[in-house]
């Protein structure tokens, strides 16, 4: 073996140790009293009663037959009641179903790292939550799936535009704005 491989043999064997010895030393700290782990085939949540260390939950999928029927209902409704006019439906279909193949990819993303955190969660509960729990690794990798996840929320991602589209018409839906008596005209933009 060359010295630059034995060398870089060394330097991975000696991280391997020093991560291994981290570990051990974390785990000699007093553990944090009240801590409290639930989890469930849709969520997992760690707590104590100051913080909450981890809250990921497992989405469930909106069909797009689901969004589409919806849509249709609204605008069924809405042509019926005569006083609403509804904007962006001509591109409310079309958006829709080009969102949802990104939407599924990242709803089955976002499924598969919350099975991944329920597997490392019996593990991280035998361990326990120790004081400077910053230095927990398996913390720090179950933190890192919770982050990849809530960033598949943020407003310009396409999983969160397909579901706040979805969420708009619903809402209309569920309020049904032309009911009220006093109203003439209303516009609504969907999209």
């Amino acid at each position: 073996m060359s010295s630059p491989q034995r060398e870089k043999q060394n330097y991975k064997s000696n991280q391997t140790n020093k991560q291994q010895m981290d570990r051990n030393e974390y785990l000699q700290r007093p553990l944090i009293e009240g801590v409290v782990y639930e989890v469930t085939d849709e969520s997992v949540k760690i707590s104590s009663p100051h913080t909450i260390y981890i809250i990921v939950r497992k989405e469930s999928e909106v069909p797009l037959s689901e969004v589409e029927s919806q849509f249709r209902k609204l605008k069924k409704e809405a042509k019926e009641s005569g006083k609403v006019r509804l904007n962006g439906v001509t591109k409310f279909l079309p958006t829709i179903r080009s969102l949802y193949p990104s939407y599924r990819k990242t709803l089955e993303r976002t499924n598969t790292l919350f099975d991944e955190v329920v597997k490392m969660i019996p593990k991280f509960e035998a361990d326990g939550l120790h004081m400077g729990c910053t230095d927990d690794e398996l913390l720090k990798e179950i933190r890192d799936k919770e982050w990849e996840i809530s960033n598949f929320h943020n407003l310009n991602t396409d999983y969160s535009r397909y579901l706040r589209l979805y969420h708009n018409v619903k809402n209309v839906l569920t309020s049904k704005p032309w009911r009220a008596e006093n109203l003439v005209r209303i516009k609504i933009r969907i999209a």
